[in-house]
């Protein structure tokens, strides 16, 4: 009894230290305040859901070394390398979720680093603040009852941004379902999918579903989905294709995106939804141009882009006018998109974008 208490009360204190650095690389972190109250400079980007570029789909090196094309925001990159608490804070969550998971059936071996997002989003749906009870379904029985500790109170005001993103995303997607219901084939293509839970909570929509990422993290993602459906939900069916590639080097293939998904049975012109979550800013400039301009290309399609903008011109900061919505929309234009819904973070720093 005294060890299985001691064992409890270690589990507690682990992903109470997660939850705090969670809330400190999405709040404090990532953005850098000037001088001018009006300006938000990217500083760095280390999260719950963007904690790696692995995590979101992109063949970055480690955070020691960025890869080529991207340095200090300033100069239009991704992150730069971590601080010396941030790399010490790196390595305790290593060891800390591979102690969450010593006693997993699931088969998962992973780094805290494409996990964190999971855990984040098992909390906020067990108090109520998002829709995914199947983040939770994918933690470890024998330690997943710790997101229910009432013990993050003082620390979920700093997690605001995950749950308008989420919301935003999942707003988006139900306006589209609604919109295209009757459709012979709809289509659905996750950018950087990481843990994404929506091709299982929006399967009974019968969409077929593209993730895109690194083939490791693929492999993984197959395999947390595999013991999903063996243990949570056997009578679910999912029609999930993963695509193993690395969207940093994307401007380099000699095939485009479209034409590799339509290898694996993509239709190019039937209703197609696009999420782009956390992506380009761990892409370099030549990727993120590339992507954007490939899916731009599918004309059955909505798109939704919760992300920074700096890599295709839209920059935050500067006067008043042009706002930020503004500056978002006739990027937009000059790409032929329509803009459906916005809204804005950070200063302009982060942008919510539907499109279509």
């Amino acid at each position: 009894e005294k060890d299985y208490m001691m064992a409890i009360s270690v589990y507690f204190t682990l992903l109470f230290l997660t939850t705090i650095s969670s809330t400190y690389c999405f709040t404090f972190a990532p953005f850098r305040i000037s001088g001018r109250k009006d300006i938000i400079v990217i500083k760095n980007a280390v999260g719950p859901r963007d904690s790696s570029s692995e995590t979101r789909g992109v063949n970055a090196p480690s955070p020691r070394r960025p890869p080529p094309g991207v340095g200090s925001s300033s100069k239009g990159g991704g992150p730069p390398p971590p601080t010396a608490g941030q790399q010490f804070l790196e390595e305790f969550l290593e060891v800390a979720f591979k102690f969450l998971y010593l006693w997993d059936d699931s088969g998962v071996v992973e780094t805290s680093k494409n996990l964190r997002v999971l855990w984040t989003r098992a909390l906020l749906s067990n108090l109520g603040l998002i829709d995914d009870d199947v983040a939770y379904d994918l933690l470890p029985r024998s330690t997943r009852a710790i997101v229910k500790a009432p013990i993050y109170g003082p620390f979920l005001d700093k997690l605001d941004f995950i749950v308008k993103r989420t919301k935003f995303i999942d707003g988006q997607l139900e306006e589209w379902l609604r919109d295209t219901n009757g459709s012979d084939r709809r289509q659905l293509i996750v950018l950087g999918a990481g843990y994404d839970t929506r091709a299982i909570r929006y399967q009974s929509q019968e969409l077929e579903v593209y993730e895109i990422d690194l083939p490791t993290m693929a492999e993984k993602k197959s395999s947390m989905e595999r013991f999903y459906l063996e243990n949570m939900n056997k009578t679910l069916s999912l029609n999930i294709q993963h695509v193993p590639l690395d969207l940093n080097e994307i401007f380099t293939y000699s095939k485009s995106l479209v034409e590799i998904l339509e290898e694996r049975g993509f239709q190019v012109d039937d209703k197609t939804f696009v999420v782009c979550e956390a992506v380009l800013f761990y892409l370099v400039p030549n990727a993120v141009q590339k992507l954007l301009t490939e899916v731009f290309q599918l004309p059955e399609c909505r798109y939704c882009i919760t992300d920074s903008l700096s890599k295709v011109g839209v920059k935050p900061g500067g006067p008043p006018t042009p706002s930020a919505k503004e500056k978002c929309e006739a990027w937009l234009v000059r790409n032929g998109i329509q803009l459906v819904a916005h809204d804005a973070v950070f200063g302009g720093a982060i942008h919510f974008v539907g499109a279509k």
